[in-house]
C-alpha cells in the first residue's frame, strides 16, 4: 500500500505530493521521543509531562496514538484513581443535556 498525500505550500501556492510506502518491517525509533516530567512547585509528586517526537513527519506522526494512550492510562492510574467505568454513558448523557 502506498499513501499519497497532496498538500499546498502556504507561501508558494504550489501543490506538492508526499509519497510514503509503509513497510511491514517498520519499527519505532525510541530515540525520536523525549519525555520529561516537570514537577509542580506546590507538590513535586504532580506536574506536567512534556512529550516531543522529532524526525520525519511520516515517522513521528506514528507516535501520536501510542503516546497519548500512555498519557491517558497514566492519568487514570495516578491522578484520577476514583474513576469507575460503570455509568459513564449515563453521566455523559446528563452532562450533554445540562449544557443544551
Amino acid at each position: 500500500m502506498t499513501i499519497l498525500t497532496t498538500y499546498r505550500h502556504a507561501s508558494s501556492g504550489v501543490d506538492d505530493a508526499l509519497t510514503w510506502s509503509p513497510s511491514q518491517n517498520y519499527r519505532f525509533k525510541p530515540e525520536q521521543v523525549d519525555i520529561v516530567f516537570i514537577p509542580s512547585e506546590q507538590d513535586p509528586d504532580y506536574g506536567q509531562i512534556e512529550m516531543t517526537a522529532t524526525g520525519p513527519w511520516v515517522e513521528t506522526i506514528l507516535w501520536e496514538i501510542p503516546l497519548m494512550s500512555l498519557l491517558s492510562e497514566t492519568y487514570f492510574l495516578v491522578v484520577d484513581t476514583a474513576w469507575k467505568k460503570e455509568n459513564q454513558e449515563g453521566m455523559s448523557t446528563r452532562e450533554k443535556e445540562a449544557t443544551a
